[in-house]
C-alpha cells in the first residue's frame, strides 16, 4: 500500500475508534441507571414489606371477634361496623380531639374547636337534663376552745421564819454533756487512767466506783461524771474510799442529777476523802479555792439513811475529809452514828465547802455533832446552809459545826462567811445554835452568818470568845426572821386532771393508752384531804405546777412541748420528762405553799363553733342527695318544695337544740353525698318521714356534733349553684357525656376524606405525633391507651400490597436484568472490533515507518 493510502486508512480507523469509544460510554452510562433503576426498585419492594395497616376488632353474627382494616370514623363508632370500645384519636402535643366530620354533625359541633362546658356541649348536641340538683354545701367548722380546770391559788396566812440567804446554799444546775468517749466505770477491770473521763449512769456504774476504789485503784486525779439519776434502792452501801491508805482523790461531779435512797450502816457517799484545795479568804467575797484532786461537787443526795449509832465519823457527803473541795451540795435524809457525825462531813480537816445544803436530821450517841460538820479543824465555809434537828446524848453539839478544835497537834481556825443554820440543836452540855464548842487554842472567823434561837442556847456552846470577825463587825445574828405567806393550793380533783390531760392529747394530736393516765395518776396523785403526808405534798404541789401547763396549753396553746413531755412521763410512770414544769410551787425566800384536794366534781369542757348552712341550704343539699341515691323519680318543683317544708317544719332555728340537729342533719347529709359513710339506714328513715310528712330524730350515734362540744354560733345563706344531671342510663347521654370528657380540651376537624382512610390513620398513628383515647363509661374519666396495649385494635401487614410489589419487583427486575444483558453483548462487540481497529493501526505504522525510510535511502 502506497504512503498516502496508509494514511487514509489510518484517519479513517482513527475517526471508528472515537466512535466506539462514545457508544462504550454511553453504554457504561445506561449501565449505571439500569443499576439505580434496580436500587429503586428494590426500595419499593421493601416499603411494601413494611407498609402496615391499624385494624379494629367487631364482633360477628356469631360472636366471635374479627379485625378489618379501620379508620378515624370507625373507631369513633361512626360507621356500621361497631367495635366493642370505641376510641378517639389525639393530638398528643396539644390534647385536643381529630373529629371526623360525621362526628361533627352528629353532635352539632360548629367547626371551632372549641366546645365549651359539659352542659353547653349536652345542649347543643341536643339532650335534655331530666334531672335537677345542687352543690352540697357542708358546715363550717371553727376553731375549738377548751375550759381546763385549772390550779386554784389563793393567798394565806402570813408568818415570820429565820432570814436564810437566799442565794446561799445548793442551787440546781442544768446537766452538761458527758463526752462522748466516757468511760462506764463498771466496764473498768484494771486502774483508772487520769487522762479520760468515766461516766456513771446505773447503780452499778456508782457500786463499781466503790468496789475498785476500796480494793486500792487510785482515783486520784481521775474525774468522774454523772450522766443520770440514780436511785440506789436495795444496795448496801459502805462509802467510796473505806479506809485513808485509799481515800477518793479524784473529781466527783454530780453534773445536777440525783443519786436517792442512798443506805448504809457505815458511810454517806465517800467514806474518806483527800484533796490538795488551797484557798484564800476574804472578808468580802469569802473564799477562792484552787484544788485538782478530791474535788466533790454538783452533788445532790436525797433520801439518805445512814444507820448504826455505833459507828462513828459519818456525813451525807463524807464521812471524813481532808483538804477536800466540795462546792454546791446537797443532802437530805437522816444520819445516826455515835462521834463526828454531821450532815454534811463528819470529820473534816482543811477542806473548804462552799455553796452546799445539809438537810438532815442527825441523831448521835457521842460528840463532835454538828448539822453541818461534826469535828472540824482549820474548816472554810461559803455561803452554806444546815436544816433538821440535830440531837446527841452526849457533848460539843452545833447547829452548823459541832466541835471546832485541833488535830494533829494544829490548832483549828475556821473561816466562816455568810453561812446560816436553823437548825435545832438538842445535847447533853457545850450546846451551841451555830458551833458547839471551839477549844481554846482555836478559833474561828465568822462574817455575814445567822443562826436560829429556837432551840434555847447561846450561839456557842463553850468558847464564845474564840469567835471572831476580823475587825468587820458584829457579824453573827440570831432570830433573824422574814415574813412568808403561805398560799392555798387547789389541786383539781384527780377525773379533772385526767380529763385534762385528755383534751390536751386530743389537741396536740398525741395518744396515750387511757389506763396509763390513771395508772400515773394513781401513782403521783396519791393525796389526803390535808395533804398530811410531807411527800405527797411535793408530789401534789408538781401535780398542781404540771396542771398549770396543761391548761395554759388548752387556752392558748402556750408551751406545746408540755404535751410530748406528759406523753414520755405517762408512758414509762415517771416525772422526769416534765421536770422544767413542776417548779410553780416550789418554795422561795417569800412564799410557801399548801396542799388541798379539790372535793368537787367539776370537769374540763370544750367547744367548737358551727357556722351552718341556711334552712334552704340544707334542703338543697337534702334533695340533691335523696336523687343522686334513687329515692325520687321527677324534677318537679313540688319535690322540691317538699323537702324544703319538711326540713322548714321540722328544724325550727330558734333554738340552739335545733339549730344543733339541723347542723347534725347536713353533716350526714355530706357524708353520704361525699362517701364517707355509705350507711343509708337514716336515709331511709329520712325520706320515709318526707313522704309522710312526719318529724325525725335522728339518733346519737348517728350525730357527729354533741351538745357539750359543740355550738352554732350561725347560720349563713349561701349561694348554691344549681347544675344539670344527666342520665347515665341513657346510652345516647352516657355517649355523649363520654365524648365531652375527651374534648373539653377541644378538638380539630378532619377532611371526610381523612376520617375514612385507613392509610391516613395508620401514618397518624405511627408518626408518634398521636395517641388513643378510651373513656372509662364507669366514672367518666378519660384515659391513654395504644395498639400495643389495646385488645380492641391492633397493626398488620398488607399482604395484598406485599404480593403486588412482589411481582412488580419480579417483572421490574426481568426487564433490568435483559437490558443489562444486551448492554453487556454491545460493549463485547465494542471491545471486539476496538482490538482489531488497535491492530490494524498498528500495522499502518510499521508500513509507513518503512515506507519513510526507504524513501530517505533512496535520495540519499
Amino acid at each position: 500500500m502506497g504512503m498516502s493510502s496508509s494514511q487514509a486508512r489510518l484517519l479513517t480507523l482513527t475517526s471508528r475508534m472515537h466512535q466506539i469509544e462514545y457508544k462504550a460510554a454511553k453504554l457504561e452510562a445506561e449501565k449505571l441507571q439500569m443499576a439505580n433503576e434496580s436500587s429503586r426498585v428494590y426500595e419499593d419492594y421493601l416499603f411494601a414489606l413494611e407498609k402496615t395497616n391499624v385494624q379494629a376488632g367487631f364482633l360477628t353474627t356469631d360472636g366471635t371477634t374479627a379485625y378489618i382494616n379501620t379508620s378515624l370514623q370507625m373507631l369513633e363508632g361512626n360507621t356500621d361496623y361497631k367495635i366493642a370500645n370505641t376510641l378517639y384519636l389525639k393530638d398528643a402535643e396539644s390534647d385536643k380531639v381529630y373529629v371526623s366530620p360525621a362526628m361533627a354533625a352528629k353532635y352539632n359541633l360548629d367547626g371551632t374547636g372549641v366546645v365549651g362546658d359539659l352542659n353547653t356541649f349536652m345542649a347543643n348536641a341536643g339532650f335534655i337534663a331530666t334531672v335537677p340538683g345542687y352543690s352540697v354545701i357542708p358546715n363550717e367548722l371553727g376553731t375549738t376552745s377548751y375550759s381546763p380546770v385549772a390550779t386554784n391559788v389563793e393567798a394565806g396566812a402570813k408568818r415570820n421564819v429565820p432570814n436564810i440567804n437566799p442565794d446561799a446554799g445548793y442551787q440546781a444546775v442544768s446537766h452538761s454533756t458527758v463526752p462522748a468517749d466516757a468511760v462506764a466505770v463498771s466496764s473498768v477491770t484494771g486502774d483508772f487512767d487520769p487522762a479520760k473521763t468515766y461516766v456513771i449512769k446505773s447503780k452499778d456504774d456508782l457500786v463499781a466506783l466503790q468496789n475498785l476504789a476500796n480494793a486500792g485503784k487510785s482515783t486520784a486525779g481521775v474525774k468522774f461524771v454523772l450522766g443520770a439519776n440514780i436511785d440506789m434502792s436495795g444496795v448496801n452501801w459502805t462509802g467510796i474510799g473505806s479506809t485513808q491508805a485509799n481515800a477518793f482523790k479524784g473529781i466527783f461531779d454530780g453534773n445536777g442529777y440525783t443519786i436517792s435512797n442512798l443506805t448504809s450502816t457505815n458511810s454517806g457517799l465517800f467514806k474518806y476523802v483527800t484533796g490538795n484545795q488551797v484557798s484564800t479568804t476574804s472578808t468580802s467575797t469569802g473564799v477562792t479555792t484552787t484544788a485538782t484532786e478530791g474535788v466533790i461537787k454538783n452533788v445532790k443526795l436525797t433520801g439518805l439513811n445512814i444507820t448504826n449509832t455505833s459507828v462513828g465519823v459519818k456525813g451525807g457527803i463524807a464521812g471524813y475529809a481532808k483538804n477536800a473541795y466540795v462546792d454546791n451540795c446537797y443532802t437530805e435524809g437522816s444520819i445516826q452514828g455515835s462521834n463526828w457525825t454531821a450532815g454534811m462531813i463528819g470529820q473534816n480537816e482543811g477542806s473548804a465547802i462552799a455553796n452546799s445544803t445539809a438537810n438532815v436530821n442527825i441523831t448521835a450517841t457521842s460528840t463532835c455533832v454538828g448539822g453541818f460538820l461534826g469535828h472540824d479543824t482549820n474548816g472554810i465555809l461559803s455561803n452554806c446552809v444546815s436544816m433538821g434537828n440535830v440531837k446527841s446524848s452526849n457533848v460539843y453539839v452545833g447547829g452548823l459545826i459541832g466541835h471546832e478544835t485541833s488535830q494533829g497537834g494544829v490548832n483549828g481556825s475556821s473561816f466562816i462567811f455568810k453561812c446560816s443554820t436553823i437548825s435545832t440543836v438538842n445535847g447533853a452540855g457545850g450546846n451551841g445554835a451555830f458551833i458547839g464548842q471551839i477549844d481554846g487554842a482555836c478559833s474561828a472567823t465568822v462574817i455575814g452568818s445567822q443562826y436560829s434561837s429556837a432551840s434555847g442556847v447561846s450561839s456557842v456552846g463553850g468558847g464564845a470568845d474564840k469567835l471572831t470577825s476580823n475587825g468587820s463587825g458584829a457579824s453573827l445574828t440570831g432570830n433573824a426572821t422574814r415574813e412568808v405567806t403561805t398560799n392555798k393550793v387547789t389541786v383539781p380533783s384527780k377525773n379533772a386532771v385526767a380529763a385534762n390531760i385528755a383534751l390536751m392529747l386530743e389537741k396536740s394530736g398525741q395518744t396515750v393508752d387511757a389506763s396509763k393516765i390513771s395508772t400515773w395518776l394513781n401513782q403521783f396523785y396519791q393525796v389526803d384531804a390535808n395533804f398530811s403526808d410531807g411527800s405527797l405534798v411535793k408530789k401534789s404541789l408538781k401535780l398542781a405546777s404540771i396542771n398549770d401547763a396543761v391548761s395554759n396549753y388548752l387556752k392558748n396553746g402556750s408551751n406545746p412541748s408540755i404535751a410530748t413531755a406528759l406523753v414520755s412521763d405517762i408512758t414509762n410512770n415517771t416525772l422526769t420528762a416534765t421536770a422544767g414544769f413542776q417548779n410553780n410551787y416550789v418554795e422561795t425566800k417569800d412564799y410557801e405553799y399548801s396542799p388541798f384536794a379539790d372535793s368537787s366534781s367539776t370537769l374540763p369542757s370544750k367547744n367548737t363553733p358551727i357556722t351552718a348552712p341556711s334552712v334552704t341550704n340544707v334542703s338543697n343539699n337534702l334533695y340533691t342527695v335523696l336523687h343522686d341515691n334513687g329515692y325520687a323519680n321527677a324534677s318537679s318543683p313540688d319535690d322540691v318544695m317538699k323537702v324544703l317544708n319538711w326540713v322548714t317544719n321540722n328544724y325550727p332555728t330558734s333554738t340552739q337544740a335545733s339549730k344543733l340537729a339541723l347542723a347534725n342533719l347536713n353533716a350526714y347529709i355530706n357524708d353520704i353525698a361525699t362517701g364517707a359513710n355509705t350507711d343509708k339506714t337514716e336515709l331511709n328513715k329520712i325520706y320515709a318521714a318526707i313522704q309522710n310528712s312526719t318529724s325525725y330524730t335522728m339518733p346519737a350515734a348517728a350525730q357527729k356534733y354533741s351538745s357539750n362540744e359543740y355550738t352554732v354560733t350561725s347560720m349563713v345563706e349561701q349561694p348554691q349553684s344549681s347544675s344539670l344531671q344527666w342520665d347515665m342510663n341513657d346510652k345516647d347521654i352516657a355517649d355523649a357525656v363520654n365524648y365531652y370528657e375527651v374534648l373539653k380540651n377541644g378538638y380539630i376537624l378532619t377532611t371526610d376524606e381523612q376520617s375514612k382512610s385507613n392509610e391516613w390513620l395508620t401514618n397518624m398513628i405511627n408518626s408518634g405525633s398521636t395517641v388513643l383515647v378510651e373513656v372509662n363509661r364507669k366514672n367518666q374519666t378519660a384515659f391513654e391507651t395504644s395498639v400495643a396495649t389495646n385488645t380492641n385494635i391492633q397493626e398488620v401487614s398488607d399482604e395484598t400490597l406485599i404480593k403486588k410489589a412482589e411481582a412488580k419487583y419480579e417483572a421490574d427486575m426481568k426487564k433490568i436484568d435483559m437490558k443489562d444483558r444486551k448492554y453487556d453483548s454491545d460493549l463485547a462487540a465494542l471491545d471486539n472490533e476496538r482490538n482489531a481497529i488497535k491492530q490494524e493501526m498498528e500495522t499502518l505504522k510499521t508500513v509507513a515507518k518503512e515506507n519513510v525510510e526507504r524513501t530517505f535511502k533512496l535520495f540519499s
